[in-house]
């Protein structure tokens, strides 16, 4: 399971937002957010799980879910 979708997304599919000054002009040209702050962030970041939901729900994907572990004590 992951827990950083984004930094898969960036990793994988937009290699040249690995250095800070190509994310900020990224975000400034496409995302109109200027000056990147921590909140504008994480902003769009509290958005992405939900949108990966519905998308996965609109085209009939199921997304595996991770069994709770309990942790045991010694």
């Amino acid at each position: 399971m992951y827990h950083s979708l984004d930094r898969i997304v960036i990793l994988r599919y937009l290699p040249r937002l690995t250095r800070p000054e190509h994310i900020v002009h990224f975000f400034r040209a496409v995302y109109g957010i200027y000056p990147l702050t921590k909140e504008a962030l994480a902003k769009r970041t509290h958005g992405c799980p939900q949108w990966v939901e519905a998308f996965a729900r609109d085209h009939r994907i199921q997304i595996p879910r991770p069994e709770k572990r309990v942790k045991e004590e010694n």
